[in-house]
């Protein structure tokens, strides 16, 4: 019989076929500041109803709390959904709203794929109407949908962008939860985490490493910024933070004619001393610039914190009745007793798949060097020089030359003003890492890094465990507008 709705005209509730349908719900929401799924809460209890009334069993739920679908295949229940669907699992999926459900037009590609073969519809919490991706009808819809999400994610993302950029000039501090050492207002200073991050400069500034201070933390139990242990990379991300020397910064660059309306635990003589320190070139344990691997000297020893290091050991691999070389990145550290070690292949793989689920949306950027731009500048001034040899000719088109010549000499202003410059390409991080070498790929990853560790393996345990990773993404990823393209000069990596 055909499938009905509980609101459609004429429909009783309860007189579909005796075998109930079954049923999935899908539930989702962005961002849960709080971590409680109140929202998702409410979908649940939304879909149940709607389940009981078209007469179906639920027989699946899947729940991608805090996850955003602006960037494709980033939601892991959203991904086990698709493969129980392609089982047959379920007759009929309901979601509250289509957005919920997907935002990207690659994820629509992934449900129609699968839902028109198996003939699985969807039906929305608000709306009458379910939707069928096996006729044409449904499947415009669906594609139409998929347009007005892309349209409205760009449409809030430059309104977010122009909202962080004026509160940078403003001298306010950026939106979230608010950072070590301040009061949630963002404004006042907390009097206890801010005697610590004075503590740590003190100590960085005179000589003693992070791992120290790291060790002294924990051991005392103070608690981190999300409230667990401290970690290298958390310390070193926090004592990174411009803010805490009252400087306001915005994507990376520190905006020196804008005065913070926060108050400040250090001064700036002592945030760029610690900063030169933290960053300098020699801190860097790897010094083979040709690197073979993407992790190596990268991913560090979760006991120790020195880098891992690519290593080969025999082990019995499934399929082999021989022991088989085995590439690994391991500790080599002979003081440190946790021994970490895993595998290369395994290791790779996660990270690079955090990677791009964090960070893939957002543009890559690189910075021209002096050098570069002093190749730009030998070509500007040729410019000058050849517009105003034409303006002196009887038939030269003064507007316009005038108008190239303004245009030339305030680029070679700019780049006499500027010894860098940030270069924005046209390619999202994800797509450039698809064509990228292994140096670009460990170059990308680093510009998005603040930490990244793994932990030795539980006793017992076999089998990869992702918990043992544990990153820390710097808060500012390059992230151009259109309007940032167009100033400079875009490369095609």
């Amino acid at each position: 019989m055909q499938r009905a709705h509980p609101g459609d005209p004429g429909v009783t509730v309860g007189t579909m076929q005796d075998t109930p349908k079954r049923a999935a719900i899908y539930k989702r929401l962005s961002e849960d500041r709080d971590g409680v799924g109140d929202n998702v809460a409410d979908q649940d209890r939304g879909g149940r109803k709607l389940a009981a009334d078209l007469g179906a069993e639920v027989v699946r739920i899947y729940n991608d709390n805090d996850r955003s679908a602006k960037a494709p295949r980033s939601r892991p229940d959203f991904a086990q959904m698709l493969l129980n669907a392609e089982d047959g699992v379920f007759d009929l999926l309901i979601v509250r709203d289509l957005d919920r459900l997907y935002r990207h037009p690659t994820d629509l590609e992934d449900l129609s794929a699968i839902f028109t073969p198996k003939g699985i519809t969807v039906h929305q919490e608000r709306s009458t109407h379910p939707l069928d991706m096996s006729s044409a009808q449904g499947l415009l819809v669906a594609g139409l949908m998929a347009q007005v999400n892309v349209y409205e994610l760009r449409q809030k993302s430059a309104r977010q962008k122009d909202m962080n950029r004026a509160r940078a000039h403003q001298g306010v501090m950026h939106r979230g939860p608010h950072p070590y050492g301040w009061q949630s207002d963002r404004l006042t200073l907390n009097r206890v985490e801010a005697d610590r991050v004075r503590e740590a400069f003190k100590r960085v500034l005179g000589g003693e490493s992070l791992r120290a201070i790291v060790n002294d933390w924990n051991a005392c139990d103070v608690p981190s910024p999300k409230g667990g242990s401290w970690t290298y990379a958390t310390l070193k991300q926090m004592l990174l933070r411009p803010a805490n020397a009252g400087l306001v910064s915005y994507q990376g660059t520190i905006l020196r004619d804008v005065e913070a309306q926060w108050e400040a635990p250090v001064d700036p003589d002592s945030y760029y001393a610690a900063k030169a320190l933290l960053t300098a070139p020699e801190r860097r344990k790897s010094t083979d610039n040709r690197a073979k691997h993407l992790l190596a000297g990268i991913a560090l020893c979760g006991g120790c914190q020195n880098p891992l290091k690519s290593a080969m050991t025999l082990g019995n691999v499934a399929g082999f009745d021989e022991r088989q070389k085995v590439m690994l990145y391991r500790c080599t550290n002979p003081e440190c007793g946790t021994k970490v070690s895993v595998r290369r292949d395994v290791l790779d793989r996660e990270v690079t798949k955090r990677f791009l689920d964090e960070r893939g949306h957002a543009y890559t950027a690189r910075v021209k060097t002096t050098e570069h731009l002093g190749e730009r500048l030998s070509e500007v001034e040729t410019g000058i020089r050849s517009v105003t040899a034409q303006l002196a000719e009887d038939d030269a088109d003064t507007v316009a030359l005038v108008e190239r010549l303004a245009e030339l000499k305030r680029e070679r202003a700019e780049l006499n003003a500027n010894p860098t410059r940030t270069v924005w390409s046209l390619l999202t991080v994800t797509q450039e890492w698809e064509k990228a070498g292994i140096e670009r790929k460990r170059e990308l990853l680093r510009s998005h890094l603040v930490g990244l560790t793994v932990a030795r393996r539980g006793k017992g345990g076999k089998a990869f465990d992702p918990t043992r990773v544990q990153i820390v993404w710097t808060e500012d990823p390059y992230d151009a507008t259109e309007d940032d393209m167009t100033k400079t000069d875009p490369f095609i990596a």
